[in-house]
């Protein structure tokens, strides 16, 4: 099974809605894609626009991919600094 194909990955912040992170597919369509996204790795076939900027304990965050797949998840960074999916 082939990963899902996107070309832009961004990550917003849920308190100041600024961008957290932006990756873009390199060259830009919509062939890339990838099965397992750690936030400050960028992946091979994407190039980075912006951050990342450290995450923040207790922080909310979106995850965003967008291209031929595209979906969101929404997370939580705990006190500790793990990370944790939560419902919009």
């Amino acid at each position: 099974m082939d990963p899902p194909r996107y070309d832009t990955v961004q990550v917003l912040d849920g308190a100041t809605g600024e961008l957290s992170w932006h990756l873009r597919a390199e060259p830009f369509g919509e062939r890339n894609g990838v099965r397992l996204l750690r936030y400050g790795e960028t992946p091979r076939g994407f190039a980075v626009i912006q951050g990342p900027c450290p995450l923040r304990p207790r922080g909310r965050y979106a995850l965003f991919v967008v291209g031929q797949a595209r979906g969101a998840l929404h997370f939580e960074v705990d006190p500790e600094g793990e990370v944790f999916v939560v419902s919009p």
